[in-house]
């Protein structure tokens, strides 16, 4: 039984309930729950995916919300998708109840089963390492997850259109698109800077040996005598 009528912004108004046994999760909760689970692409960019839980998916921030349709929890998993047994085989009330950690957890297995073969996800992360845009519109890492969140079909056809359109087959839901959907959440963090401010896997400044850049080898970045953690003389090289 479903209840707490609410509006959210999940679906341009569409009205929501919340699954009993729902916990209320912060924009933190979402983020740390992120960086601990198992996909590596998914810790590298907690917060981005956080933030599309936060700001498009579910600004509620409960585990049981459920849009009225389709789509139920933290990050507006399918009812389909749900109950696959590869990626949770559970009903929605039965995920609705779970904590934030367990329902990432489970959209990691979502985004391992429903993208291992798809090349919509990859298209896009090499049009943003080559810095295009797609219809026009910025192409980075919110609009990847907004191609999980929508889906591979979706996020084919978005891709073959340009982002042409929000219409049902044709790569849309009525509402957003990939592009569009990705413009929102990365809008909203530039509106909302200090969201994640305080999160405990806030990304950390360049302060010590560890944290220095190695994209280009740590010896183009190698810190300073002073900025170094342990000092050692020559003979104890």
């Amino acid at each position: 039984m479903l209840i707490i009528l609410i509006v959210t912004g999940i679906s341009a108004g569409a009205f929501a309930s919340v699954f009993p046994g729902s916990t209320q999760a912060s924009p933190c909760d979402v983020s740390n729950a992120f960086a601990n689970t198992s996909d590596p692409y998914l810790n590298a960019h907690a917060q981005d995916f956080a933030a599309m839980s936060h700001f498009v998916e579910d600004p509620n921030g409960q585990t049981g919300t459920f849009n009225g349709s389709c789509c139920t929890g933290l990050m507006q998993i399918n009812t389909g998708n749900l109950r696959n047994p590869d990626i949770c085989g559970c009903t929605r009330a039965e995920y609705g109840a779970m904590s934030p950690q367990q329902q990432i957890d489970v959209y990691a297995k979502y985004v391992n089963v429903s993208f291992a073969n798809d090349p919509s996800v990859q298209t896009l992360k090499n049009m943003q390492a080559n810095g295009q845009t797609l219809g026009g519109h910025q192409v980075d890492t919110e609009t990847v997850i907004a191609c999980m969140q929508m889906g591979t079909g979706n996020c084919a056809a978005a891709i073959k259109n340009g982002c042409s359109s929000t219409a049902l087959g044709q790569g849309g839901d009525n509402h957003v698109n990939v592009c569009t959907m990705g413009d929102k959440a990365r809008l909203a963090m530039q509106n909302n800077p200090n969201t994640f401010a305080n999160c405990s896997n806030a990304v950390c400044a360049n302060n010590g040996p560890g944290d220095f850049p190695t994209t280009t080898g740590l010896a183009s970045n190698a810190p300073t005598a002073d900025q170094a953690n342990i000092v050692v003389s020559p003979s104890q090289v």
